[in-house]
């Protein structure tokens, strides 16, 4: 990939390579929801209480289901029609949704004419509006091409910050009970936190070799996805998602990963870097990395692999719910860079916070930055973390953090918690840290929307859709 600053390409291709398929959409009928009993609900403007109605049950499955399709999705899709692919087009308006084509955009003009202002120079991926953009009598505005991102080189062993570095992560011993969890994150601000031996005890240190998953049996030794880059970038949003996948059992997985570990010895040899990216776990594959007892109680929004070979690395992001980055195998280094620079990294999102993957992704490259594309982040200022097996990482919602793989084989699981639905509201407490935009609630009833193929806007008026979510 590339450097620079932000694409102002005329051209951009959206690929369904940077995440996981789009999953098979479930009706409302399938959750036992009553769609036409949540249409009629008065929406708070200033809460996602909607979550937090009475009818909790019928509410914690369509969260349940919402939280689990965010996840996975990390491409856009048509706003109509909820296809994907390579060659949506973009709003050029607002610079935030997607369609397969003019008559898409046509048709659902009159719900995303509520939402639909126009970008601002706060909002990093705003260029240019067209002539039209803004054109009288309600019409939609033309469709943008969306721009690629080809922006940013795998750090070289010899690379030095080109941030300040204010010293390494706090570490503590790994706590016994819920309480001394709590009390240790407290006691540390709400920031990073590596704790000491979390993963000794875990079955997956010594079993998990391709002998021991061949013995597991195609329910536990099925066919994975495994992410595949020439440039060690992970997602890469680049290419078709034929080009960055392949199909193959955890056994063979396991027998080329540590194949390639030996041949590389360090140097990184091999053409193409691999990695299993959070695939979620189940079964007996999960038994053997337990979630640690003192995240009891604690509602685990995903339980997932990261197994990867030397080198990989995915860019500066921020996530919605916090996360122990538990380490099996390997080492990791972790550069953390708090909530309070989150408009000096220049998110791709226009939006606090990002729905999408992609939009909780730094437009920066920060180990090669374009200073006169992203002046601010000069200001930035980082804590590092060298994850070594045993260890877990604590990182809390919306801390920035980029993840690097340094050793020959590398294999990390992941408790994401809250649950997504949960986790946006915790983001409140950082929304003046931010001249970006605050999510709005018409947005977020957007993508319910498109995770569950209902529609559920029901009454809402304009007042309510525009409310900001917090």
């Amino acid at each position: 990939m590339g450097t620079g600053g932000p694409a102002n390409s005329e051209v951009e291709n959206i690929s369904s390579a940077g995440g996981a398929h789009r999953p098979a959409q479930r009706s409302l009928s399938e959750l036992d929801i009553d769609s036409n009993s949540l249409q009629k609900r008065p929406l708070p403007t200033d809460t996602l209480a909607i979550l937090d109605h009475s009818d909790r049950r019928a509410l914690q499955d369509l969260r349940d289901l919402v939280a689990e399709q965010w996840n996975q999705r990390m491409q856009s899709v048509c706003a109509h029609c909820g296809s994907s692919g390579e060659t949506l087009l973009r709003c050029s308006r607002c610079k935030r949704v997607y369609y397969c084509d003019s008559e898409h955009q046509r048709k659902d003009w009159p719900q995303h004419r509520l939402q639909c202002t126009p970008a601002t120079e706060s909002q990093p991926e705003a260029s240019a509006l067209g002539a039209a953009a803004a054109a009288p009598g309600g019409a939609s505005p033309p469709l943008d091409a969306n721009p690629a991102f080809a922006w940013k080189t795998r750090r070289a062993p010899s690379d030095a910050p080109p941030f300040q570095v204010t010293g390494a992560v706090r570490f503590a011993a790994a706590p016994s009970c819920p309480t001394e969890f709590t009390a240790a994150v407290a006691d540390c601000g709400a920031t990073p936190v590596l704790f000491k031996q979390v993963t000794t005890a875990w079955p997956a240190r010594h079993r998990w070799e391709p002998n021991y998953f061949r013995q597991l049996g195609d329910g536990a030794n099925g066919l994975v996805d495994v992410k595949v880059s020439e440039d060690g970038l992970f997602p890469d949003y680049m290419r078709s998602k034929e080009e960055t996948e392949q199909k193959m059992s955890l056994a063979d997985f396991a027998e080329r990963s540590a194949h390639m570990a030996h041949a590389s010895a360090g140097s990184h040899a091999e053409s193409k870097f691999l990695y299993i990216y959070g695939r979620p776990l189940t079964g007996r594959i999960a038994a053997d990395c337990p979630r640690p007892s003192f995240l009891n109680g604690q509602p685990i929004g995903k339980h997932s692999l990261w197994w990867s070979t030397q080198g990989a690395c995915t860019p500066l992001h921020y996530d919605l719910p916090h996360g122990l980055l538990c380490q099996v195998r390997g080492r990791k280094r972790v550069w953390l860079m708090p909530p309070s620079h989150h408009d000096d990294l220049y998110p791709r999102g226009a939006n606090f916070p990002g729905l999408r993957n992609v939009e909780r992704q730094s437009q920066v490259d920060i180990f090669h930055p374009d200073s006169n594309a992203y002046p601010r982040f000069a200001n930035v200022t980082a804590i590092e973390c060298m994850l070594a097996e045993g260890d877990a990482l604590f990182i809390p919602s919306c801390w920035w953090h980029e993840v690097e793989s340094v050793s020959g084989e590398c294999i990390s699981v992941n408790f994401n918690f809250p649950e997504v639905a949960d986790a946006i509201m915790q983001c409140r407490q950082y929304k003046s840290l931010t001249t970006y935009p605050i999510l709005k609630m018409g947005e977020v009833m957007d993508e319910f929307e498109r995770t569950t193929g209902q529609k559920l806007h029901g009454s809402l008026d304009v007042h309510q859709l525009n409310a900001p979510i917090f």
